[in-house]
C-alpha cells in the first residue's frame, strides 16, 4: 500500500509507521510534506497528494481531566484537525481509506465484554472528543464517499521505537513501580482492561486498512483481560507492594468501571493470538531493565 501516517512522532503512529515500513509498504509521514506541516491551518495541508490507498489519523491529543482545563487544545487537535484533512480530501479526486484510532472510553463501563454496539458514555470531554470524531467519518462517507475504519484500542503496551512502552493503565502502574517500588490501586482493583501489545495493535490497523471487504466499520482491538489487582500483580510479583486506597472524588467521576473487549470479527481474530503475550513482554522488560526487578 502507499500510505500517509499523521501523528508518526507519537506511540502509537511511530510504531505504526515502522511496522509498515517493515511490510513493504510506502509510507510519507505527515513532515515529510513540510517540516511545518500545521494540521490546524486548512492551508498548511491544502498541496498534499491524497492519491494514496490509506490515510492513517494518528494524530491528536489525548488525556481524561486534563480534557477538562485544556478543553480548546482538545477540541482544535482532535476534532478539528480531522476536520480538516477530511475537508482537503473532499475537495480532492481522491478518496483514500482513513483509518481512525478510539479508545475504551467512549463506553459505558460494564461487568462483561463490550462489542462495538455496546453503549457508548463519555465522562471526559476525550471521550466525548472520539466520538465526536466517529461520527464525522461517518458524515463524511455518507456525504462525500471517504472510506473509514474506526479501532477502538483498550490498553496498548510494547515498544518497537521511541521510547514510551505504554500509555493510560499501564504506563501509570510502571512509572508508579519503578519510582516508589509500590502500586496504588484506587477502589478494591476489580476493574477489567484488555491490553494489547503494539505488534498486535499494528497487525490490526494494517490487515484491516489492506482488506477490500472491510471498510465504513468499526472495530475493537483484541487483547488479553486482566483486573487492575491482577496486572499490578505481574508487575510487583508481590501483593505486599499493593497498596489499595478510596477513589479521590474527581477520578470517581470519571472513572468507566469495567471496560474490556470481546471480538467477535473472525478476520481481526485470526490475525492476532494474544495468549500469553503480556507475561512474555513484562519477563523480557524485567530482563532488560525497563521494569525493575523487586527490592
Amino acid at each position: 500500500m502507499k500510505c500517509i501516517v499523521f501523528g508518526a512522532s507519537g506511540y502509537l503512529g511511530g510504531n505504526l509507521a515502522a511496522y509498515l515500513e517493515a511490510n513493504g509498504n510506502t509510507v510519507n509521514h505527515g513532515l515529510q510534506f513540510n517540516p511545518r506541516l500545521d494540521l490546524r491551518d486548512p492551508s498548511s495541508i491544502a498541496d498534499i497528494d491524497w492519491n494514496v490507498d490509506c490515510v492513517f489519523f494518528m494524530a491528536g491529543r489525548t488525556g481524561t481531566l486534563d480534557s477538562f482545563d485544556r478543553y480548546q487544545d482538545f477540541l482544535m487537535d482532535n476534532q478539528l484537525i480531522l476536520l480538516n484533512v477530511l475537508d482537503s480530501i473532499r475537495k480532492s479526486s481522491y478518496r483514500p481509506k482513513i483509518v481512525f484510532p478510539s479508545t475504551r472510553t467512549v463506553y459505558k463501563g460494564q461487568d462483561q465484554a463490550l462489542t462495538v454496539s455496546s453503549k457508548l458514555e463519555s465522562r471526559t470531554l476525550y471521550a466525548a472528543n472520539k466520538i465526536a470524531c466517529e461520527q464525522i467519518l461517518y458524515a463524511y462517507h455518507s456525504a462525500y464517499d471517504v472510506p473509514f475504519l474506526v479501532l477502538r484500542i483498550c490498553v496498548p503496551y510494547g515498544n518497537n521505537v521511541g521510547n514510551a512502552h505504554s500509555y493510560g493503565t499501564l504506563k501509570f502502574f510502571l512509572e508508579q513501580w519503578n519510582n516508589n517500588k509500590k502500586i496504588v490501586l484506587f477502589g478494591d482493583g476489580s476493574a477489567k482492561r484488555t491490553l494489547s501489545h503494539i505488534d498486535d495493535v499494528c497487525k490490526a490497523f494494517y490487515g484491516l486498512a489492506k482488506s477490500t471487504h472491510l471498510v465504513n466499520s468499526i472495530f475493537n482491538v483484541p487483547g488479553e483481560t486482566y483486573t487492575l489487582a491482577e496486572l499490578a500483580l505481574l508487575i510487583t510479583n508481590s501483593p505486599e507492594q499493593i497498596i489499595f486506597q478510596e477513589w479521590p472524588e474527581m477520578h470517581l467521576k470519571i472513572e468507566t468501571g469495567s471496560t474490556f473487549f470481546e471480538y467477535q470479527n473472525l478476520d481481526v481474530k485470526q490475525m492476532i493470538q494474544p495468549n500469553g503475550q503480556l507475561k512474555r513482554w513484562i519477563s523480557e522488560m524485567r530482563s532488560k531493565g525497563v521494569i525493575d526487578v523487586e527490592c
